[in-house]
């Protein structure tokens, strides 16, 4: 998939709020295949230095903030089609985007925090957010599936060193898969680890949208319990995330189909969400919805019990 759109939003993202998003990848790119991915198959795991890249990047960034203003977003979110840290152009993009003096967030898989120089960058940024589901390794392996060698343990090391050093706001997000991370030792083990590492706030996730992987919720009371038992050490410190980013985007959008293709290409968002979205720029939702899936630029994904509206470029990797 080649994406010549690298920014987009502002989204109600469940973590940090209004955020715009900023995607520094043109094809998906990451190290790892979580079974619970959105983007379906990951077609590479490295990310070449192209300054025309990055150089349409903030050329899209300084367009799109100079027509619809910062005043609605509380942060710029890189979060890409895959890992962000895999891009050697992160730390310029970095420099650029803290020009806007905006916070500026990341949301990391967090394999690569054993290398000094992606641990040191990382505390460059005003909000990080780790992927953190397990310490097992035979989990990691078959759950999140990475194309590198991973020693959990010297990750959890890593995150704990980076907590007492980051001056930032440092967020675990936890994705809870029936059959992999759901059973009672495995949830201890994570319970003692997140303590240790004393995250700023704690995101309990589960795979609710489509994945190619077909990664289901944990089985019933697992949340609860996960839930429960880290409030008592991190009282108002941990939410739980039951719902999709909502496609709330500024009603100064020049154009909002655009602008919903590549959002529904970065986040699968609900029926539900997407007739409330063209409601807002006075579309019909039926007639937009049934429009755009006859172009063949989104497709309609049956997934548990809802219905989810994807591009068709993802849709098509979900299948």
């Amino acid at each position: 998939m080649i994406l010549n759109r690298f920014v987009g939003g502002p989204i109600n993202e469940p973590r940090l709020k209004k955020v715009y998003l900023i995607n520094n990848f043109e094809y998906t790119t990451c190290n790892y295949m979580c079974k619970y991915c959105f983007l379906g198959k990951i077609s590479r795991d490295s990310c070449p230095v192209y300054q025309s890249r990055l150089s349409r990047i903030e050329r899209q960034v300084e367009e799109y903030i100079g027509k619809y203003g910062l005043r609605s977003v509380k942060s710029i979110l890189i979060s890409p089609i895959g890992e962000p840290t895999l891009d050697p152009n992160l730390p310029t993009l970095l420099k650029y985007m803290k020009s806007y003096g905006v916070p500026v967030a990341i949301y990391t898989n967090g394999s690569r925090l054993v290398e000094d120089r992606i641990f040191k960058l990382l505390k460059q940024f005003d909000i990080v957010t780790v992927k953190f589901d397990t310490l097992r390794i035979d989990v990691i392996e078959n759950l999140n599936k990475p194309n590198i060698k991973l020693d959990p343990e010297k990750i959890y090391y890593n995150l704990v060193k980076f907590r007492r050093e980051y001056r930032g706001k440092l967020y675990l997000d936890v994705m809870l898969v029936d059959g992999y991370n759901d059973y009672r030792e495995d949830l201890d083990e994570l319970i003692a680890a997140i303590k240790t590492i004393n995250p700023n706030k704690v995101f309990l996730n589960t795979p609710y949208y489509p994945n190619r992987g077909g990664a289901r919720p944990p089985r019933n009371g697992t949340i609860s319990y996960i839930y429960s038992r880290l409030t008592k050490f991190m009282p108002n410190r941990v939410e739980i995330i039951d719902y999709l980013p909502e496609p709330y985007s500024n009603k100064k959008i020049e154009d909002p189909i655009e602008e919903f293709i590549y959002l529904s290409t970065v986040n699968p968002m609900t029926v539900e969400d997407a007739y409330e979205y063209f409601k807002m720029f006075g579309l019909d939702p039926e007639e937009t919805l049934e429009e755009l899936i006859r172009l063949g630029d989104v497709e309609i994904v049956k997934w548990l019990d809802r219905e989810y509206v994807i591009a068709n470029v993802i849709a098509r990797r979900l299948t």
